[in-house]
C-alpha cells in the first residue's frame, strides 16, 4: 500500500509502473479515475495504454503487463478490496494481467462486509454492477494430497495506491 495525494496520483502511478517494468497497461473504471489524468500521464510517459473496451472478451487482457482499476470499497476488517465491473470496468483487469494496481480512495474504506452491504442497500436508484470481485490476498489451492500452493490464479503482484485526500 502506498499513500498518495490526488494531485500526485498520476505521477506516482507512472513511477510504480516503471518499478514494475510494465509496458502494456489498461485502465478500468474510467469514470472513477478520469479526474486524475492517468491516461494522459501514462501515454506521455511512453506506456502503451490498451483500449480493452474495443475488443470483446478477455483475449487482449492476457497480453497486458498491468491492469489498473478503481476500488469501489475496501473492508478494513479483512483487508479486502471490492472491484465492481460494468461497461467501464472490466472484471478481468484485476484478475488476468500479471500485475494489478488498485486505486483506492480513503473515503471508500469501510469497517466490514456488513457495512458494505448496507451501503449498497442504502444507495437509492443505483444499478448493481454485473459482477463484483472480492480480493483478499493471493489465491490458494491444494491438490488431492493436500499440498497447498499459493498464487496460482490471478496477478502475481497487487499494489494499492491509497488516495488519502479523496
Amino acid at each position: 500500500v502506498r499513500k498518495v495525494l490526488s494531485d500526485t496520483l498520476a505521477r506516482d502511478l507512472v513511477c510504480l509502473l516503471r518499478e514494475m517494468a510494465a509496458e502494456k497497461v489498461a485502465i478500468g473504471s474510467a469514470d472513477r479515475l478520469a479526474r486524475f489524468g492517468i491516461d494522459t500521464a501514462l501515454g506521455a510517459a511512453g506506456f502503451q495504454v490498451v483500449p480493452w473496451q474495443e475488443q470483446p472478451g478477455f483475449e487482449v487482457q492476457y497480453d497486458l503487463d498491468v491492469g489498473i482499476t478503481a476500488v469501489h470499497a475496501a473492508l478494513a476488517e479483512t483487508g479486502t478490496l471490492v472491484c465492481s465491473s460494468d461497461a467501464q470496468s472490466s472484471r478481468g483487469l484485476s484478475l488476468v494481467p500479471p500485475g494489478h494496481v488498485a486505486v483506492l480512495r480513503g473515503s471508500d474504506i469501510l469497517p466490514d462486509m456488513i457495512d458494505y452491504f448496507e451501503s449498497i442497500e442504502g444507495a437509492a436508484n443505483t444499478d448493481l454492477p454485473s459482477s463484483q470481485v472480492f480480493i483478499t490476498g493471493p489465491s490458494k489451492t491444494a491438490d488431492i494430497e493436500g499440498m497447498l500452493v499459493t498464487g496460482v490464479h490471478g496477478p502475481a503482484s497487487v499494489y494499492i495506491l491509497l488516495v488519502t485526500d479523496a
